[in-house]
């Protein structure tokens, strides 16, 4: 492999290291804290629970969709510098078979991680003119494995079935594993809760070692669509986070956040969703006593849909 080929396959693997896993609406978290200043609208007076009633019995299924298309890159070692374009899908399926419930929350549970994989396509002007290609896919680490997920004492258990977790999937079963507890349980139309701080994992997925900045939610609307209370919720932010390739090297990524979920609050899952903005990827490895940077700059398309079976 020539050094150009070296420096983007190098780039290739930053930008699958912190390819974000499934990061989407409700899957623990600290219980959400309602702000009870109201949006534009006369709020209705109902007050609504919108971690709904999970059904015992049942199994939930989470499907999901992002795509960042042609990308900027920006490739710089030594005196070299070079730029293209890339594409990035991840794309990811958890069905939860709900065991025990009480008090409006699952209390245990299996999770089973269909699907986890991440396609990236890369496209390179060399120097000297050339243009080199890149595609790569890879199944991100809990991809085909399942676990026994439970909640006592406050905390959330998870144990991975079949080979023991190697270790950057231990990293990721430390995260509770769902994140119904991110949904107030009393708040009205128009009414917001923000989330900050770890709690804005869920948003980022994979693992990431560390997350800041600040997700507003409000409640727009509940409708009642085919005899069920249909909550519309808007979420608006902006989120900064690390994690972590292969090898422990930091990699830096930022995301906007702007779009809206349908929850439904009589089964307690997240019906569809759609989200979108701008995130930037950036990170450094050194190979053969050389500094490799990279930057990855575009914009983002994600989208969810959830059923109960």
């Amino acid at each position: 492999m020539s050094s150009p080929q070296l420096y983007i396959a190098l780039a290739a693997a930053l930008v699958l290291a912190c390819a974000p896993s499934k990061p989407g609406p409700a899957q623990g978290g600290n219980a959400a804290r309602v702000d009870a200043t109201k949006t534009s609208g006369a709020p209705e007076a109902d007050t609504y629970n919108l971690r709904g009633a999970p059904v015992k019995g049942a199994t939930r299924r989470e499907e999901f969709d992002l795509t960042m298309a042609d990308a900027q890159v920006t490739i710089k070692t030594g005196p070299l510098s070079f730029s293209g374009t890339q594409t990035l899908r991840v794309q990811g399926t958890d069905d939860l078979e709900i065991l025990e419930a009480s008090d409006g929350e699952v209390r245990k549970g299996r999770l089973n991680h269909v699907l986890d994989k991440s396609v990236m396509n890369m496209r390179m002007t060399m120097p000297d003119g050339t243009v080199e290609t890149m595609n790569e896919e890879e199944n991100g680490p809990l991809h085909g494995r399942a676990e026994t997920i439970e909640y006592v004492s406050g905390q959330w258990s998870r144990r991975i079935e079949g080979p023991a977790a190697t270790e950057q999937q231990a990293r990721l079963l430390k995260d509770p594993p769902i994140y119904d507890t991110m949904y107030p349980i009393a708040v009205k139309v128009g009414e917001s809760w923000t989330q900050t701080g770890p709690e804005l994992r869920r948003w980022l997925g994979g693992d990431f070692t560390s997350a800041s900045g600040e997700v507003k939610n409000t409640l727009l609307s509940v409708e009642v669509q085919q005899g069920e209370k249909v909550a519309v919720i808007e979420s608006i932010g902006e989120i900064r986070g690390t994690t972590l390739d292969e090898e422990n090297h930091p990699i830096e990524v930022s995301m906007g956040v702007q779009g809206t979920v349908r929850r439904s609050l009589d089964r307690a899952v997240d019906l569809d969703g759609t989200w979108q903005g701008a995130m930037t990827m950036s990170g450094e490895i050194v190979q053969d006593g050389l500094a490799v940077t990279m930057s990855v700059t575009g914009r983002y398309t994600a989208r969810m849909t959830g059923s109960l079976r």
